[in-house]
């Protein structure tokens, strides 16, 4: 084997084993505020681009800290997560070896904003760090997805915007941000929802286990979908995105076939738990992909 087809294969199991996969969802939610500050501000491209690599890094070293985390905990494995350990493909020290240059790469561009900006980036960064450090903890207590969610919609939000537009307070990014929240905890809620009999066994609270019921979690996957779908309906009557706006109600048929997926999903089949993670994953993508059109027409 070359030099280059061994790199490759490092590169694509590191890639495996840090969940890429999910990177679309942080690119996306960085797409949708880098066009808005470009369009509504002015922002600066190439900062916008080096907090994308920041995004990027510190996603990947989080999802395998989180690996980490339950490996060196003894936590069950969830389905289709963490293959690479039981298989015994690497261990737990070259593990937090990656988690580790993951961060540095995300620390270094965090330094490079601090000379650019002053103190304001590493109060920021700090708060995202312990976001980042401490998720894998909240994940147990049934926080994780929120705190997901906070990272991807406001705090990623209001961090891009800043380092492009120099620009911190900026109310109408909130609600836009809020959208991003909402769909990306949609996500991570449908994964538990699916989850929900073996995290019940396991004794792992998510926000699918603390509402006591699968009809209640069910529900609340529901409530998440329309209040995302209303929220929508808030920034174009504001006039904080334009009447493209009204694209994402395209998704509503998609939206209708995974609460249909789930309402009788069965957990004994893996390839249902397949196919629902990805039809949630698409249509949070496919939402906030339409949702740019809102922005920049």
């Amino acid at each position: 084997m070359s030099y280059l087809s061994k790199v490759k294969e490092r590169f694509l199991f590191w890639f495996k084993a840090s969940r890429g996969y999910s990177l679309p969802m942080s690119i996306i939610s960085w797409l949708i505020i880098f066009v808005y500050s470009l369009k509504f501000n002015s922002g600066n491209i190439l900062y916008g681009i080096y907090a994308l690599i920041g995004i990027i890094f510190a996603h990947l070293g989080t999802n395998l800290f989180d690996d980490y985390v339950d490996f060196k905990d003894n936590v069950p494995k969830q389905k289709y997560k963490s293959t690479y350990i039981d298989n015994q493909e690497t261990n737990l020290k070259t593990i937090f070896k990656m988690v580790c240059f993951y961060f540095l790469i995300a620390f270094i561009i965090g330094v490079f904003f601090t000379i650019k900006f002053g103190f304001i980036i590493p109060i920021i960064a700090t708060f995202v760090g312990v976001l980042c450090l401490i998720y894998p903890k909240i994940n147990h207590i049934g926080l994780g997805e929120v705190v997901v969610g906070t990272i991807f919609g406001p705090v990623l939000f209001y961090c891009v915007n800043y380092v492009m537009t120099n620009e911190l307070y900026n109310l109408k990014i909130l609600p836009l941000s809020l959208c991003v929240f909402i769909f990306t905890v949609l996500v991570l809620d449908v994964h538990a929802f699916m989850d929900y009999d073996s995290d019940i066994k396991a004794k792992k609270r998510t926000l699918c286990t603390i509402l006591k019921s699968k009809q209640n979690a069910y529900f609340a996957i529901c409530l998440l979908i329309l209040s995302g779908y209303l929220l929508t309906l808030l920034l174009i009557s504001n006039k904080i995105i334009s009447n493209w706006g009204f694209l994402t109600f395209l998704t509503i048929p998609q939206a209708y076939k995974l609460l249909k997926s789930l309402k009788k999903y069965n957990p004994t089949n893996e390839n249902e738990f397949i196919i629902n993670f990805i039809k949630a994953r698409n249509l949070t993508i496919a939402y906030e992909i339409l949702l740019i059109f809102g922005i920049v027409l």
